[in-house]
């Protein structure tokens, strides 16, 4: 019997540097309101630890983990937030339209 990788936790995991571009999502899990557990890497190795890589074969930051879901563009991890989490309104689907 093969023997299967636990499946990760539900919650969101923010995987960040500092001095990375990751602000833009951050600011975006704050307005969704959702819990999240942040993990800060140092630049370099780190980044290219297996364990890592298996998340992130591109060994960069920031990434963003949501159950088995792994986004690692900025533009698409805010609009993935937005869409998951609906109710906040952040969503284009909850935007009037123009007549």
């Amino acid at each position: 019997m093969a023997n299967k990788e636990a499946p990760p936790m539900a919650g969101i995991i923010f995987y960040i540097n500092p001095m990375s571009r990751g602000c833009i999502v951050r600011w975006m899990l704050e307005e969704v309101g959702q819990p999240y557990e942040t993990r800060v890497l140092d630049y370099g190795p780190p980044m290219k630890l297996p364990d890592y890589l298996k998340i992130n074969p591109m060994g960069k930051v920031p990434t963003m983990r949501h159950g088995y879901a792994v986004v690692t563009e900025a533009a698409v991890r805010c609009a993935c937030l937005a869409a998951v989490f609906r109710e906040v309104g952040l969503s284009l689907r909850n935007q009037a339209r123009h007549p």
